[in-house]
């Protein structure tokens, strides 16, 4: 009973507990390059372009960092308190020592205070744009300025019974109200008549009192739709509260209240969702911080306040809700597994008890105590061991499967009954389709029985040497997967193990988490920075895909998985927490991926268990406390309204500026197209977010169309650099994302450049003109050279036939003729009709070859060795063999292969009898050697032992003298022809050498004749 009444009233007082915060808190400061900490204003223009108002100036504000900007340079040091925006998109400022400043983007236009005839400073400034008036309040009232003719301002002031100093404006509810420095006085403005009028208010004043967790429901509608209101303090009594700023997002409305304590002026934070008012500044742990203005982004509905000397307090949207151990009101929160149900509870055991949780409250707390009282079905009041719990399970029957060191329990959910089972102690367990109970303990795994589960159907001892670190079982069907920290992946099933590792699969030893999916595969995951997706198909275990740091995974220890039904795979890392799009993991695709770490929200990477509730909210169990993920939240937050702009080019690695109607003077966003001259082609573009808050880790791929064939890889780089680009359009394709982010923001912009004027089209249709008449020209030359060169061959074709006649002329010449017949004449006379028969076919055979030859150009050596036999036969009978004559043949030549001009050779040997032989008393000998020299080369030597040619010339006649020269110079000419019309380096060429014995009397003579040959495939004509 006692139990009963404890529970009643933890959950009595469990209900007033609030949610956990879904922001986390940052800040920015002078020491992450903010140039002052004191911050008057945050101001977002239509630009989406983030302002800070400082003490040192006005600065550009995009995501955390700080944009310092050349065109406002003369503001800087200079204390800027106010900004607004008028109709034409200028910025209007109120700058202390300076005055009312006009920035247009170019430059900044000051109005001092002399030229507004005001003797005090200005202290805010506002834009009425229903009245297209700009507002400034001073420390003596405030005036309309007339803003038409922006080189003369016309000022108005608003009347009032009094002097009033104006700290701030604001809109509230249709109302436009002047906030003044004074405590206690609010002024409403009537722009149309430019009159205050001090607010009277009632003497009760709407009151919001919060309870000890910072909210309150609101009871009065009016609470917060006047300008004032009473917050009741325990210690101060009520205060009165002035609202002197509002923002407001799509659910929530935040106020900037201000109050005074003793004098002394304090701000705080509301925020409104709904009807529940909480006081954000106690909620964060910020009430002494003083807050002077709220910036809310819109994207994500982030929270920026600009404070004095804090620097800028970041409170930032995220899917995280984290529950500590104050939270379930507990010094530690020692969690050891958690489960869920089809109606919302989360079970959290921990060392001490089990929390019943839910809709984020305690909702009921069973003592792990009362687990000792209860063994075997009845009351037990001794406990052998301090009872501990290793893992929890719901077997989907409202019962509560508890693994203790004791053996197993059951809770059911309905009744909260408690039994013990028993079997035996146990770290992990799981169910199999056919109600089999499978555990394990120590190293050992057991199957026992669906029915009581007392039979023991299996055991196996996984390792005889290791302690084996089980760090996941489950189970499909009949099938029991045990991944492991040492020994990779077993299966069980129908009483056999097997194991998988990295010697027979290819996966990691390492595993410290398996999923099994709906379409039939497995997920796993170790401290290789690798996720697998495996498939186990005919006794194989099959790699169908890996996630690593080339798909974007980071991390090298792989924490954990979940698969949710809207098809998202969701994984833990040592470095952050991803979001995989399953259905976009393909081997031909980059799988969709979104991925959060401390920047957003993710903070605590301790978690290795985790649940899916029936929500589709993913639970972690972590080593101090317990996280929630909001998948819903997601769709919230993940899309992104910054635009991606192309900062700048760089050309050959130096600044390119474009000419100012390519260029946004507020965001320096480059519009195209861009055009380049020809030897602009070493180009590095430069790309990124403009003005986009807290952009936190994004990615980029970009591809050059026309150019490029497939987009880059996704990297974080944020430059393109393209080197030696042929002229021609192209177009710049970039994609960027935030990791955390579904939607992908794109950019385009045409580049042209330029073709050099040698490749314009007058300048190919110029050279193409030339080019044509070149060819035409240098065909004509061409032919007239062909045609002069044939002609010219035909009139040495026509002096070597006219040679070769003549030599035939000077063959057949008539003393060589009568010789002839005279021979044969004296063979018949002698009756020797043998010899003259002999000497007849010779003849007429040396007649044949020498008409035949006449129009060869060239004929086979062996025709030239026969028909020399035939003339040579001739002379010896003519001589009465008074020589003899011989052939010597280099073994290396084949006289049916090689071909030479007729008629050179014969000559050479007439002389050689005529001028030699015939004047020798002895014996005479001719001898011709045939050698070949560099295998296209024949050297033809002729060598007689006659008279010598300087005797011969004291005994022959002048006649034949005559004769003689005149066959030489027929010889000389004919080379001389040839030597023209032969395309090799050899020429023809002949030398002759007197031969003399050692007291230099004349022993005969040689001559040596080149002959450049052709082989007997050529054509022979």
């Amino acid at each position: 009973m006692l139990r009963k009444i404890l529970i009643i009233s933890l959950i009595l007082l469990d209900t007033c507990l609030s949610v956990a915060s879904s922001r986390y808190q940052s800040s920015v400061t002078l020491n992450d390059g903010l140039p002052s900490n004191n911050i008057h204003q945050i101001f977002s223009d239509s630009r989406n372009i983030v302002w800070l108002a400082t003490d040192a100036g006005l600065f550009e504000f995009d995501g955390g960092k700080v944009i310092i900007r050349k065109e406002l340079e003369h503001l800087y040091g200079e204390k800027v308190i106010s900004i607004c925006e008028d109709s034409k998109s200028n910025l209007w400022l109120a700058a202390t020592n300076i005055g009312l400043c006009l920035f247009d983007g170019h430059e900044i236009k000051i109005y001092d205070k002399e030229k507004l005839a005001l003797k005090t400073e200005i202290q805010t400034v506002y834009f009425d744009s229903k009245h297209d008036k700009l507002i400034i309040g001073t420390s003596e009232g405030a005036y309309t300025v007339s803003i038409d003719d922006l080189d003369k301002l016309q000022l108005t002031p608003f009347e009032s019974d009094r002097i009033i100093n104006i700290s701030a404006f604001v809109q509230n509810n249709e109302q436009f109200c002047a906030v003044s420095q004074n405590f206690d006085e609010v002024y409403h403005c009537n722009i149309a008549t430019s009159q205050l009028k001090r607010l009277k208010r009632d003497d009760y004043l709407p009151v919001i009192e919060f309870n000890q967790f910072h909210t309150s429901e609101l009871q009065n509608d009016l609470a917060l739709k006047k300008e004032a209101f009473k917050i009741r303090n325990e210690h101060e009594g009520d205060i009165n509260c002035e609202i002197i700023q509002i923002e407001e997002t799509v659910d929530e409305t935040f106020y900037l209240l201000r109050y005074f304590i003793s004098d002394i002026e304090f701000r705080k934070v509301l925020r409104v969702s709904g009807r529940i008012v909480e006081d954000f500044s106690k909620s964060n742990n910020i009430d002494d911080v003083f807050v002077q203005s709220i910036f809310v982004d819109q994207d994500e509905n982030n929270i920026w306040l600009g404070t004095k000397e804090k620097g800028i307090v970041h409170f930032q949207n995220s899917i995280f809700q984290y529950f500590n151990a104050s939270y379930f009101q507990l010094d530690k929160l020692n969690i050891v597994d958690i489960e869920s149900d089809d109606k919302g509870y989360i079970y959290i055991a921990t060392n001490k008890e089990i929390i019943y949780f839910k809709e984020n409250k305690i909702q009921k707390r069973i003592s792990t105590s009362e687990l000792c009282t209860t063994k075997e079905g009845s009351p037990s009041a001794v406990c052998e061991n301090e009872i501990q719990i290793f893992d929890i399970l719901n077997d989907g029957q409202s019962k509560l499967w508890l693994a203790t060191n004791m053996g197993f329990y059951t809770l059911n959910l309905k009744n909260d009954a408690i039994k013990y089972v028993g079997i035996g102690p146990a770290k992990k367990f799981i169910f199999t389709k056919n109600k089999q109970l499978c555990f394990l303990w120590k190293n050992d795994f057991f199957v026992f029985d669906g029915k009581k589960f007392q039979n023991k159907i299996f055991s196996h001892k996984l390792s005889e040497t290791t302690n084996v670190e089980v760090s996941k079982i489950v189970s499909r069907n009949s099938q029991v997967w045990l991944s492991t920290k040492q020994m990779g992946l077993f299966k069980y099933e129908a009483g056999e193990i097997n194991q998988f590792h990295k010697d027979n699969s290819e996966i990691h030893n390492v595993i410290n988490d398996l999923l099994l999916l709906p379409d039939g595969n497995m997920i796993a995951g170790g401290n290789n920075g690798n996720i697998y997706k495996l498939r186990y198909e005919n006794n194989k275990l099959h790699i169908l895909g890996i996630i690593d740091h080339k798909l974007g995974l980071t991390g090298t220890s792989i924490q954990g998985f979940q698969f949710l039904n809207d098809g998202s795979l969701w994984c833990g890392t040592n470095e952050g927490v991803f979001r995989f799009n399953y259905q976009t993991w393909k081997s031909d695709s980059t799988i969709d991926y979104r991925f959060w770490n401390h920047t957003k929200g993710y903070y605590d990477r301790s978690g290795k268990n985790s649940i899916v509730d029936h929500e589709q909210n993913i639970w972690v169990k972590t080593n101090t406390q317990l996280l929630k993920i909001t998948n819903s939240l997601i769709n919230q937050f993940e899309k992104s309204s910054c635009n991606l702009n192309l900062k700048n080019i760089q050309v050959y690695n130096r600044d390119w500026q474009p000419d100012s109607s390519k260029i946004n003077i507020w965001t320096n966003k480059i519009s195209g197209p861009i055009d380049l001259s020809h030897n602009q082609n070493y180009l590095t573009f430069n790309f990124g977010f403009q003005n986009c808050l807290n952009p936190g880790k994004s990615i980029f791929r970009y591809q050059l169309k026309e150019f490029d064939s497939k987009w880059s890889e996704w990297s974080t780089n944020r430059q393109a650099i393209y080197s030696n680009l042929p002229s021609g359009k192209y177009t710049l394709k970039v994609q960027g994302k935030h990791l955390n982010k579904v939607n992908i923001i794109p950019l385009s912009i045409e580049i042209s450049i330029a073709y050099p004027w040698w490749k314009k089209p007058w300048f190919y249709a110029i050279t193409f003109a030339i080019l044509v008449g070149l060819i035409i020209a240098s065909m004509r030359i061409y032919t007239r050279k062909i045609r002069k060169e044939e002609e010219e061959r035909s009139k040495i074709n026509a002096s070597i036939l006219d040679l070769k006649m003549k030599t035939l002329q000077n063959q057949l010449d008539p003393h060589f003729i009568f010789n002839a017949l005279n021979s044969i004449q004296g063979y018949i006379l002698e009756q020797e009709t043998e010899n003259a028969l002999d000497y007849l076919s010779d003849f007429s055979t040396v007649l044949r070859k020498n008409i035949n030859n006449a129009d060869k150009d060239y004929i086979s050596l062996s025709d030239e060795i026969a028909y020399l036999k035939h003339y040579v036969k001739l002379e010896q009978m003519r001589f009465m063999d008074r020589f003899i004559f011989e052939i010597v043949m280099n073994k290396n030549i084949n006289p049916y292969n090689y071909c030479i001009p007729p008629m050179l050779i014969q000559p050479f040997i007439e002389s050689a009898i005529k001028f030699g032989i015939s004047g020798c008393k002895g014996d005479g000998l001719i001898l011709i050697n045939f050698d070949l020299e560099d295998n296209s080369y024949i050297r033809c030597t002729i060598e007689d032992n006659g008279i010598g040619r300087s005797k011969s010339k004291e005994f022959d006649a002048e006649s034949r003298k005559l004769s003689h020269n005149k066959t030489m110079d027929i010889i000389q000419e004919r080379i001389t022809l040839l030597n023209k019309i032969n395309n090799s380096n050899l020429k023809y060429d002949y030398k002759i050498f007197d031969l003399y014995d050692e007291t230099q009397n004349p022993v005969g003579t040689k001559v040596e004749i080149g002959l450049p040959f052709q082989r007997t495939d050529s054509k022979i004509s």
